[in-house]
């Protein structure tokens, strides 16, 4: 399976604080291939 990452995702699972940070977590760990678009990787850096 793959999937395409929302910039929420890789906020609350860098945010360690963040009450969803285990749920973004361990969503990240689901898929065997992610799909990163470019704004995203601009919104997250």
């Amino acid at each position: 399976m793959s999937a395409v990452l929302d910039t929420d995702v890789l906020v609350f699972d860098t945010v360690e604080d963040s009450q969803l940070c285990e749920d973004a977590h361990s969503k990240l760990n689901m898929p065997e291939k992610w799909f990163i678009t470019s704004m995203v990787f601009h919104e997250y850096v």
